[in-house]
């Protein structure tokens, strides 16, 4: 876990530890792990990408503002329409 309050109380900073909660997340409704990340991971691209095949615009929705118009995620998203 990360040292940072966040909108849910502490938020992850570790991208190897956000990495495990998106993959056991993947395909299953519920809140967006995004939600939970520190800024630094909403801009980790490796990251954001593995979010968005999984859960495509809602996990787009957190991430960074960069990363939301990056020509290889957006590419990804119109793959997913």
């Amino acid at each position: 876990m990360g040292d940072q309050e966040g909108r849910y109380g502490r938020v992850v900073d570790d991208p190897e530890i956000m990495l495990a909660v998106l993959r056991r997340k993947a395909g299953v409704v519920g809140s967006q792990p995004l939600d939970y990340a520190s800024e630094r991971l909403k801009d980790n691209k490796e990251l954001v990408i593995f979010a968005v095949r999984n859960d495509g615009n809602w996990a787009l929705k957190h991430a960074s503002e960069r990363l939301k118009n990056d020509p290889d995620i957006r590419k990804i998203m119109e793959e997913q329409k």
